[in-house]
């Protein structure tokens, strides 16, 4: 397999990888806060009910709700702040070639100075096969995309397939 690409991070790519990176990847521990947050909030539930009526009930119901809406949905305002901090930032080139058993990243196309990675597939921690990208995660908050339209030489398909056999625990394909 000899497949290269010449990817753009363009914003609809970066808006995309930045939802994969702080969203995605924090299910586990969104589920941790979310059942915490409804716990406490059944907890202020029926101390309101046990209790007499008066303000401080309700303060603590309101409280409890405030606290799980702000802790489900932080990664999401993350994911926005760090989207527009990147607005005046260059777009990132990077050229990829994709061999049997590992890729080559490099940088900056136009200078070569700027440094190659050479990655193992069984050495990415997850593989995401968007509609429109491949994300490739060489840690579970860093990775490479590669968009499907910028690939030079071959199909993206073929990428797709030699990802796939990954282990499913790190292979996600998103359509």
């Amino acid at each position: 397999m000899r497949l290269e690409a010449e990817t753009t991070l363009t914003k609809p790519l970066l808006r995309k990888y930045l939802h994969w990176t702080l969203v995605e990847n924090q299910r586990k521990r969104l589920a941790v806060v979310q059942l915490f947050g409804a716990l406490l909030a059944m907890l202020s539930f029926l101390l309101i009910w046990k209790l007499p009526y008066d303000a401080t009930g309700y303060v603590g119901l309101v409280l409890a709700v405030a606290v799980v809406a702000g802790f489900t949905t932080m990664p999401r305002w993350s994911a926005a702040l760090q989207y527009r901090r990147q607005k005046g930032v260059d777009p990132v080139r990077q050229r990829f070639s994709f061999l049997d058993d590992a890729f080559e990243a490099d940088r900056d196309p136009a200078d070569a100075s700027k440094g190659r990675a050479t990655v193992r597939y069984d050495g990415l921690v997850k593989a995401v096969d968007d509609k429109d990208a491949f994300y490739l995660f060489i840690t579970k908050n860093s990775a490479y995309v590669v968009g499907k339209a910028d690939f030079t030489v071959g199909d993206p398909k073929e990428l797709g397939d030699r990802l796939a056999k990954l282990p499913a625990k790190r292979f996600a394909r998103v359509r």
